[in-house]
């Protein structure tokens, strides 16, 4: 566990919940679905990437709102555990603190429900708020969602005009004009988000290649498409690289796995990594998070990851 620090090398800033994950069973009873097992722990795609950074080592701090609420309690005690820096979470008095819920059955699509709450009031003034945080920091990692839009756009100008690393990894439900993508160094897809991105099926290498094509003008230094059990695409102006697809025994459940490359991916890059390497990285580790059912339970450890 890296120890927490007043001023993070790496800001990240996107949803904080608490992540409710069921699977289901075949048994239908009564009209009722039954769940086969349950579990309740820390999530959001703010929580996940900064949780995939703290285990690299790096330091690390995470911008959000969470209510005042038990669910709060939780997710704070958690990200204590991890030696994530708390001291840029704010409290939102009328709400409660976001939840997600996601239903696993076996060979089908997951189901995501999204209660929003607190991650709704996180705004730019908010930003404004740990302006001499991000002066400061060396990187900050974003996911682009439409629930923190407006804080996110800010945070990025911030990072920009201090001359900070953005990595930026987008929800698929998010436009992102040009003027935006120039502000980015690192864009991060996998195949959902570069299809809703650029508004065409891509489900394969092919099209992960015309995607990076298409958007390689517009970001600054390089993307980055994690294409699962096929590996992994880095693209730059000099070149494009296909990484092997790390090998797991079973594809369990996909959630939380760009949120975790897209951690892990910054730290390395953040100490200096070379582009392919840190990639092959992350995208090992992300692929033992798809092994296993659930997000924060199936996150490698430290250990594990140093060993891939």
């Amino acid at each position: 566990m890296v120890e927490q620090t007043e001023r993070p090398d790496i800001l990240t800033l996107g949803v904080l919940n608490v992540d409710v994950v069921m699977e289901l069973s075949h048994k239908i009873i009564g009209g009722k679905i039954i769940g086969n097992e349950i579990s309740l722990n820390t999530g959001g795609h703010g929580c996940n990437q900064a949780i995939g950074i703290a285990r690299r080592g790096v330091s690390v701090g995470i911008l959000g709102k969470l209510g005042e609420d038990a669910f709060a309690v939780q997710i704070k005690d958690t990200l204590a555990k991890e030696g994530v820096c708390l001291n840029l979470l704010l409290d939102a008095h009328s709400t409660n603190t976001g939840l997600g819920i996601i239903m696993v059955e076996k060979e089908k699509k997951n189901t995501y429900i999204d209660f929003l709450g607190a991650n709704y009031q996180m705004t730019p003034e908010d930003i404004d708020s740990f302006e001499s945080y991000i002066k400061e920091c060396k990187m900050v990692v974003i996911h682009l969602g439409f629930s923190t839009y407006g804080a996110a756009l800010r945070l990025i100008e911030l990072a920009n005009k201090y001359g900070k690393t953005v990595v930026v990894n987008p929800s698929s439900s998010t436009d992102m004009e040009e003027a935006l993508l120039k502000q980015i160094d690192y864009l991060v897809l996998n195949y959902a988000k570069a299809s809703s991105l650029l508004d065409m099926a891509i489900d394969n290498l092919k099209g992960a290649r015309v995607a990076a094509n298409l958007l390689l003008n517009q970001i600054k230094k390089a993307i980055f498409v994690q294409m699962d059990d096929q590996g992994v695409l880095v693209a730059t102006q000099e070149e494009f690289t296909v990484l092997d697809a790390y090998s797991v025994s079973t594809t369990a459940d996909m959630s939380g796995v760009t949120d975790f490359f897209t951690g892990v991916l910054s730290a390395e890059l953040v100490n200096g990594a070379p582009l392919s390497f840190a990639a092959i990285k992350a995208h090992r580790a992300a692929m033992i998070c798809a092994g296993k059912i659930g997000v924060y339970t199936a996150f490698p450890t430290k250990e594990e990851m140093d060993a891939i």
